[in-house]
């Protein structure tokens, strides 16, 4: 399998993990991805600033990354929430959000060379830059959280 190259878009029919933080009080029956589940953290921010890129909230792609993979990643645990990027690129288009996209993200060394590091993607158009009010970037956020669901907790593949 190529890995893809820093930058590519990955495809509408790609399933993305992405890893917020287990609230203190979750309970998996009656916990909902949020809009703060796909927020840039300052950490995204500060990444971008200091390699020259936009902004992008950390994903990964399903296809070359196993959830395991993944949450080695994370130094924390972490819930898993699952969002079918054709979902993004739809709402991209029906609110003309050039910005809005899914793209494969390299990491840097040493992380590049651990397991599943080829599917390491990112969001980008969920910051400021893009133009939008603070309410707009809300509900954007919303929207695509509301696309979003839990992984199931036994689900390791």
């Amino acid at each position: 399998m190529t890995h893809p190259a820093d930058g590519e878009l990955v495809p509408d029919t790609s399933e993305l993990l992405r890893l917020p933080r287990s609230p203190r009080d979750f309970d998996p029956a009656h916990w909902r991805p949020s809009y703060e589940d796909f927020q840039p953290s300052s950490t995204d921010k500060n990444q971008a600033v200091a390699l020259g890129k936009p902004v992008r909230v950390s994903v990964w792609d399903h296809e070359f990354t196993t959830v395991e993979e993944a949450r080695s990643f994370r130094a924390a645990p972490a819930l898993v929430v699952v969002v079918e990027n054709g979902a993004i690129a739809q709402i991209a288009r029906q609110q003309q959000l050039a910005a809005l996209r899914t793209v494969y993200d390299s990491l840097a060394p040493p992380d590049n060379e651990m397991p599943g590091a080829a599917g390491h993607a990112g969001i980008e158009g969920l910051d400021k830059t893009t133009g939008l009010s603070k309410l707009q970037r809300r509900e954007l956020l919303e929207d695509i959280a509301g696309r979003a669901r839990l992984l199931d907790p036994g689900d390791r593949s």
